[in-house]
């Protein structure tokens, strides 16, 4: 049997370059491992965000669709509850916080036909302005107004009613509410005199960096 003093004798000393060279390998994966911590924590906010976003937008729509009049303050803190948590909201009641995170725009998008342009007083269609175009036909925005504007059009403040609504002789000749082409309205076909509801909801991370957003879109077709 050997003696356990031999068998202590025989182990090897630690090798000082061994531990530099430790501290070295460290010193080059470490930073790529907080790296990539830092990557999945990111993706696991943006994840959150993104989800709470697209339902904040889909249960807009659903509301807005339904006839809710989403103009009122009342009414808005049924989204602002929605919101709550995200910046939308001051309180857990939905006050709307008008300096807020984020925004939630509503609009109701319709087909100008010959009846639209009758109605805005333009029997002839030919003398129409805004005949054939789709255009904003209501328009309501809850938050914080100055986060984003719309991308389907921007009606000006003055022919806005109080419910958000635009009178048809301004709808048909007021340039500020065409719907730009090529944005998703434009890709649902409607038919002269058919109308959509469209919601765009935009939201800052704080969480992450300030200048990094989440932006979700949805649309009902009557």
């Amino acid at each position: 049997m050997t003696p356990l003093r031999n068998l202590r004798s025989k182990s090897r000393p630690c090798n000082k370059r061994q531990l530099g060279n430790v501290m070295l390998e460290f010193a080059i994966v470490g930073p790529m491992l907080a790296v990539t911590l830092l990557g999945v924590v990111g993706v696991g906010f943006t994840l959150g965000r993104t989800i709470q976003v697209n339902q904040v937008t889909r249960d807009s729509a659903k509301l807005f669709f339904d006839g809710v009049d989403l103009s009122q303050g009342n009414s808005q803190k049924l989204i602002g509850r929605l919101g709550w948590g995200m910046g939308l909201s001051t309180d857990a009641s939905g006050t709307i916080d008008t300096a807020g995170k984020g925004v939630v725009i509503l609009s109701q998008i319709i087909h100008v036909g010959a009846n639209e342009c009758a109605a805005g007083g333009y029997p002839n269609t030919g003398s129409c302005p805004n005949f054939n175009q789709l255009v904003v036909q209501k328009r309501i925005v809850i938050g914080n107004t100055s986060l984003r504007s719309s991308r389907f059009g921007s009606p000006i403040v003055g022919i806005l009613k109080a419910d958000g609504a635009i009178r048809p002789a301004d709808f048909c000749t007021d340039s500020s509410v065409l719907v730009p082409a090529g944005s998703p309205p434009t890709l649902l076909n409607l038919a002269p005199g058919q109308f959509t509801y469209g919601v765009e909801s935009f939201f800052v991370m704080p969480e992450l960096v300030k200048f990094l957003a989440h932006e979700a879109y949805s649309f009902l077709l009557l």
